[in-house]
């Protein structure tokens, strides 16, 4: 199985384009990553219109899991959104046994 991961700036300049292409290749069976940046300029409804699979956690907060609970607070509070959307989450970075595991207590993949 193939993944697609479509950048921040490809999705803010030309959504429409972008979801049309991104239902076209749903069809084949493709998963869809996207950035949380992106959530922060799109309305719920245009969400909705996006078959949008898994959500990637920008790997800036990875590392800052193991030293700052407020990370680790905001990467679970980002988890919690992406779970009530029913979308998977998935992170960067990852370097030590410890980070996977808190990433995985937390529920991200």
């Amino acid at each position: 199985m193939s993944n697609l991961e479509l950048s921040f700036g490809l999705i803010v300049n030309a959504i429409e384009n972008c979801t049309a292409a991104i239902l076209i290749t749903d069809r084949d069976a493709i998963f869809h990553y996207a950035n949380e940046r992106f959530y922060q300029l799109i309305s719920l409804s245009e969400r909705r219109l996006l078959p949008i699979q898994k959500l990637k956690i920008n790997e800036s907060l990875t590392p800052e899991i193991e030293l700052d609970p407020l990370a680790a607070q905001v990467v679970k509070a980002i988890v919690s959104l992406a779970s009530v959307l029913n979308i998977d989450t998935i992170t960067d970075g990852v370097s030590s046994e410890t980070q996977l595991r808190i990433l995985r207590e937390i529920g991200c993949l």
